[in-house]
């Protein structure tokens, strides 16, 4: 039972920092491109998609 456990913890470690390390990557990524004057061309004419929130649809 205590194996089970630990793998319970070690998955939860694990998706807790997968998003930490995505965030931290996408952001290092992101100044390298500033440095170099690289660009992606779809990101700066993004458009804003209106999403309701939980408030709205309860309404």
């Amino acid at each position: 039972m205590a194996t089970a456990a630990i793998r319970i913890y070690a998955l939860m470690w694990v998706m807790s920092m997968a998003p930490l390390v995505y965030a931290a990557t996408e952001y290092l990524m992101s100044k390298a491109m500033d440095n170099s004057n690289l660009s992606i061309s779809w990101t700066g004419r993004r458009v804003m998609l209106n999403r309701l929130t939980l408030i709205e649809l309860s309404t």
